[in-house]
């Protein structure tokens, strides 16, 4: 399965690249001035979902 999963993560990487690093994709932000991370509200929607074991 991983090696099926490289591809995809590949070409989003690319995708992120080639848009000067805009959109943001991930479940934490990072302030590329300093480095500050900071989660995303879909980071507390993932964790609801997880805690609930449901959508």
């Amino acid at each position: 399965m991983g090696a099926l999963r490289r591809p995809l993560g590949s070409a989003l990487d690319n995708y992120e690249w080639a848009s000067g690093y805009r959109p943001t994709f991930g479940l934490i932000g990072v302030d590329l001035q300093t480095f500050e991370r900071t989660p995303k509200p879909s980071l507390g929607w993932l964790g609801a979902v997880a805690r609930r074991n449901a959508l």
